[in-house]
């Protein structure tokens, strides 16, 4: 038996030692082998340490047992691991031992070539070939039944990585739900959370995320779990909460994760969530935890931009911080290849999307949105796109890239699906929504047979009486006027600056609130904007009715001074006669785009 000493735990340097001669389990059986080594870590050995028992040993199964606790250690050690697998084929011919080996030589260069960014694609493609080979030898063998199980465990395990690498879900996720049946035959606690994780992650990809997040949820409970697969699981689990609008559920449990234990990649993936859900702080340095997935900080980084451009009031003298803001956000993301990353794609779509609506370019904003594909259970990132496309369809031309009606049935189903799931899945989308994209999310529930849970949405919409009022606060009357031509396209920067004097601004800026760990100007809504839309999607005698319900609910606005006179009387008019049906919404583009040209 080899003594280790405890204070390798605290980072003293390992030699371990064989003191006295204790026979190691049955190596052949994976069970065996992972209770032995369970029992060990209870008395403070580490990797160092087994791999000198095993070593000790030098039998050719021993030698192979050296392999998992090698390659932990990261790139630098793939070579030591590929020359065990090199000395167990030079010394024995059992064709179980044999092909293990060279399974896990052809695991190492797949895992080798990844970590070092290769090129993933290809690599990946190169090895599964070998694998399907070495798979079917494992079914083949008649000798060693527990380690041509455990082969054909390792072999399905790896093939599932590398049929995620290469797009191909179906196959990665019958393989991985085989590797999880063949761990409960081999019987080994460690393999079964291992292969869950794979089973997880491989539904995560194939788009079947409420399947994976009631796996990721059981292994917590499970008893017996190690820290350190607690730790990832809840990580997993927060990831896919997110995925699925409940980012308060997520939150909370990286936040209990590092209350319980210091965890990086716990406060980096919270940073992330919170970014995604415009709750996060804008002023906070990022550090170097993202460097867990490729990408990462770039996708956070450009999310607080789009935070911070919403930070303040939408004046003239902030217009040029806000596009400079923007602009750094597109160059930090257009850093990357999206194109190969299949999980961030559509959010980093979505992002520039909305970058670009707010630049006023709807020719890129339509490039980004258009053919963008999005799993069925991927609610977060489907109801932002959702999203895109209505305040897409919103600007005045032609920049819809699919019926207005399609999309508005598309939302329905998104809610109807979480609703089936969570209530908190539902309010969470509704909240990500309102938002990011808060005039779509007041015509979600405004439309016919409009959904529900976005009401608190409809707060912003401008309402015109004695005074103008949104959110149930006073606004100043020039305030709401010009956002209101910039709603229309009106070019504000022909017009005199809107004159707000102190009182005026103080009103104006009660619109900013704390949202998380940061603040957000709320924006206001007009009822006209809204009206304009709902002719857009269908020019129907029920859509008019609804278009004239949603103007009478807001107005627009009204002025005692002369600012923008001419302007707000030539929209006025143009929205009326669309309103009554003298003309198309096609005529009211025409006509308003060419006066504000």
């Amino acid at each position: 038996m080899v003594a280790f000493s405890a204070r390798a735990a605290e980072g003293a340097p390992v030699r371990a030692t064989v003191t006295a001669v204790q026979n190691l389990p049955d190596l052949t059986n994976l069970a065996a082998v992972e209770h032995w080594e369970n029992e060990m870590r209870q008395a403070d050995w580490t990797h160092e340490a087994f791999i000198a028992a095993y070593e000790a040993d030098a039998s050719p199964i021993a030698l192979l047992r050296c392999v998992p606790h090698t390659i932990v250690f990261g790139t630098a050690h793939y070579s030591k691991a590929s020359e065990y697998a090199r000395r167990v084929l030079a010394a024995t011919m059992d064709p179980a031992v044999r092909l293990m080996a060279s399974a896990s030589m052809t695991i190492d260069l797949m895992y080798q070539a990844r970590t070092q960014g290769l090129d993933e694609a290809s690599g990946a493609f190169a090895v599964i070939h070998t694998l399907e080979q070495q798979l079917r030898e494992a079914q083949a063998l008649q000798t060693t039944p527990l380690l041509a199980l455990e082969v054909e465990f390792r072999v399905s395990q790896a093939l599932a990585v590398a049929y995620h690498q290469t797009h191909q879900p179906q196959q990665a996720v019958a393989l991985a739900s085989r590797g999880v049946q063949l761990a409960y035959l081999l019987g080994a606690p460690r393999s079964i959370s291992n292969a869950k994780v794979v089973y997880s992650m491989a539904l995560h990809v194939q788009g079947a995320l409420f399947e994976a997040l009631r796996l990721r949820l059981s292994m917590i409970r499970e008893p017996g779990l190690d820290q350190d697969r607690v730790e990832g699981t809840v990580i997993a689990s927060s990831i896919l909460m997110a995925n699925i609008g409940q980012d308060e559920n997520a939150t909370q449990a990286l936040q209990d994760l590092q209350i319980s234990r210091a965890h990086p990649r716990a406060a980096a993936w919270q940073r992330f969530i919170e970014a995604l859900y415009g709750k996060a702080a804008v002023d906070e340095p990022l550090t170097g935890a993202y460097q867990w997935q490729r990408g990462a900080k770039e996708i956070v980084e450009a999310l607080l931009s789009m935070i911070d451009s919403q930070s303040k009031a939408p004046t003239r003298q902030l217009d040029e911080r806000r596009e400079s803001l923007l602009r750094t956000a597109l160059k930090t993301l257009n850093m990357h290849d999206w194109e190969r990353l299949d999980s961030d794609r559509a959010l980093v779509k979505w992002m520039r999307a909305w970058m670009y609506l707010q630049l006023g370019e709807g020719g890129l904003m339509q490039r980004e949105a258009a053919g963008v594909q999005v799993g069925r259970e991927e609610l977060s990132t489907r109801i932002l796109m959702v999203g895109v496309k209505l305040e897409l369809a919103a600007q005045l031309g032609e920049f819809m890239i699919e019926s207005m009606t399609k999309t508005e049935a598309d939302a329905r189903a998104i809610f109807a699906l979480a609703r089936e799931h969570a209530d908190s899945t539902a309010r969470g989308l509704a909240e990500l929504l309102t938002y990011w994209h808060p005039l779509a999310a007041a015509y979600l529930y405004l439309m016919p047979g409009g959904i529900p849970e976005l009401r608190d949405a409809t707060e912003g919409i401008v309402r015109v009486n004695e005074r103008h009022t949104a959110y149930g606060l006073t606004l100043p009357p020039a305030f709401a006027t010009e956002q209101f031509l910039r709603e229309f396209n009106v070019r504000l920067d022909a017009l005199l600056p809107t004159p707000l004097n102190k009182m005026m601004r103080v009103q104006r800026d009660r619109l900013l609130i704390n949202r998380g760990k940061t603040a957000h100007f709320r924006p206001i809504l007009s009822s006209a904007k809204l009206a304009y839309l709902l002719l857009k999607a269908e020019e129907t005698a029920e859509r008019r009715k609804a278009a004239s319900a949603v103007m009478a609910l807001g107005g627009l606005p009204k002025l005692r001074s002369d600012f923008a006179e001419p302007e707000r009387a030539f929209i006025t008019a143009q929205l009326q006669s669309l309103l009554h049906g003298e003309q198309s919404v096609a005529q009211f583009d025409e006509a308003v785009l060419r006066f504000s040209s």
